[in-house]
């Protein structure tokens, strides 16, 4: 069984993020439900007809109900080894080859190279580093 996880500290306190670690192993995938929240200008954004607002990392309706998170997935790489005891290549394989194997995918020939702390530096698409 795989096990997802949007890890944000806000859907999973990070206390759960670290159970979820060790008691899933390589099983645990790093993913998000961002919304167009994410990374936005300040302010009201339009969501499947509801109207959401980025609020303390996640997006929430008018009245404060949880509508989906801002979660970008290096940012939640970052989060993973921040939140737990995660080293970067567990995070790296929690948000790449997991997902792929769990959807049963070819192996992709796409890279996203990231820096020490995981941040993303650039990207190859098809064998070409994109802009």
């Amino acid at each position: 069984m795989w096990v997802p996880a949007i890890a944000d500290g806000v859907h999973i306190h990070p206390l759960v993020l670290e159970l979820v670690r060790r008691a899933a192993g390589r099983r645990a995938l790093l993913v998000t439900d961002a919304t167009p929240a994410t990374d936005s200008p300040p302010g009201r954004q339009r969501m499947a007809g509801l109207e959401i607002e980025a609020v303390g990392g996640a997006a929430r309706t008018p009245d404060g109900t949880l509508a989906g998170s801002t979660l970008t997935l290096d940012r939640a790489l970052r989060n993973w080894t921040a939140m737990t005891e995660a080293t970067l290549a567990e995070a790296l394989y929690a948000a790449g080859e997991g997902p792929r194997a769990a959807a049963r995918l070819p192996t992709a020939a796409d890279l996203v190279e990231v820096d020490g702390d995981g941040v993303v530096r650039r990207v190859m698409r098809r064998g070409a580093w994109l802009a």
